[in-house]
């Protein structure tokens, strides 16, 4: 998809504060810049060049005369003057930010770090003025996003790969709830319009958790079926004029499994020192020699656990199967037929149990593989 002229990718999109509310914010990581768009016209009236670094989310301080954007590869902060266009300075703030936001009073800065130069993934908090860090709030695996309550006094922070949502006291700096949801790719958070409702991705779960911001406790999730994945690649698949047969059944399955490898082997690759890389080149490898020698095996066990992962979902998934599927039947959709059929219910019975274990497996190992990768991973940091 191309996004403007000249730009391949554009990641970020941010408006900024009341004071320029008709400027439009986009991070191009392909040409380290900013583009600077105005909504009326939807035309580039300026261009922020970043430095190099892979410039990618950005947030504006309640002010809205200035914008810090985070760097992926180079693993520091850049401070942006909204009104002149231009970067003013470069920031070092933990180990490798992820993303950031502001307190409502705009006297911190929170750095949302992986792989923190104190060895643990944490909350940072940064005091503006006085350019140094003053506060940090241990969280758990890759904490992703993070959205203030109505009144500023709790911050809720996602977990993207353990699955979670922790409720910090911004006064105190404490934790003060922990929900564990299951879901990884956990990241997306949202507060109704009065505030006593928070919405939280699950990802992998396919649903959307509803949290009490009163009590911190959840009131249920919503979930996206799976019925409408299955739906439009039915209508896709159909509108293409292509037989449904084993390989349709293939590319339906592909489509929702790719998410969770890749989902776990980006998380591994960020958290990946570009120090390696760089060593590599300079000992005078090649760009293959470096992916071979280097890269892969840092993204062996990522990938090892989402193809585990991806075979399990896959093994037992009906709906997208029944959808995708012509005269061909798997294993799950003869168990579903057989429900029907009570004389053949001991032999359902035994092969329902059999398809359980067979799903639990890759679960179990897939679980164990990514926690010796952190341990391995944390001990590099």
């Amino acid at each position: 998809m191309r996004s403007l002229p000249s730009l391949l990718v554009a990641v970020v999109l941010l408006v900024t504060a009341p004071a320029a509310a008709a400027t439009l914010f986009v991070t191009n990581t392909k040409s380290d810049s900013i583009s600077v768009i105005d909504t009326t016209t939807f035309e580039v009236v300026a261009t922020i060049p970043l430095g190099r670094g892979k410039p990618n989310r950005v947030a504006f301080h309640p002010g809205g005369h200035w914008a810090w954007v985070v760097y992926d590869k180079s693993h520091d902060l850049g401070v942006i003057d909204a009104d002149a266009h231009k970067l003013v300075r470069r920031v070092k703030v933990g180990g490798n930010p992820y993303n950031v936001n502001f307190t409502p009073d705009g006297r911190h800065l929170l750095v949302l770090d992986w792989a923190s130069d104190t060895g643990t993934d944490e909350v940072i908090f940064y005091d503006l003025e006085a350019e140094k860090i003053d506060g940090r709030v241990e969280v758990s695996t890759w904490p992703a996003h993070s959205i203030f309550s109505r009144d500023g006094k709790r911050l809720y922070v996602s977990g993207e790969t353990a699955g979670d949502l922790t409720v910090i006291d911004v006064a105190t700096r404490t934790i003060v709830a922990r929900h564990v949801h299951g879901g990884g790719d956990a990241m997306g958070l949202a507060l109704s319009l009065d505030g006593k409702v928070l919405y939280a991705a699950a990802g992998e779960n396919k649903s959307i958790v509803k949290i009490d911001t009163a009590t911190n406790t959840p009131l249920g999730t919503i979930a996206l079926p799976g019925i409408v994945t299955g739906i439009a690649l039915r209508s896709a698949i159909g509108s293409m004029d292509i037989p449904f047969s084993f390989w349709t059944i293939v590319i339906g399955h592909a489509t929702f499994c790719v998410v969770v490898v890749y989902n776990n082997v980006l998380a591994r690759f960020r958290r990946m020192q570009g120090s390696q890389i760089e060593a590599s080149m300079d000992l005078g490898a090649n760009g293959f020699q470096t992916f071979r020698y280097v890269i892969l095996p840092n993204l062996g066990t990522a990938l090892l656990a989402g193809g585990m992962l991806a075979f399990a979902l896959s093994f037992d998934e009906v709906i997208v199967t029944t959808f995708t599927a012509g005269q061909q039947s798997t294993l799950p959709i003869w168990i579903f037929s057989q429900l029907t059929r009570p004389r053949d219910r001991p032999v359902t019975n035994v092969v329902a149990t059999f398809v359980i274990l067979i799903t639990f497996l890759p679960i179990f190992f897939a679980q164990r593989i990514s926690a010796q990768g952190a341990d391995t991973e944390g001990g590099n940091k």
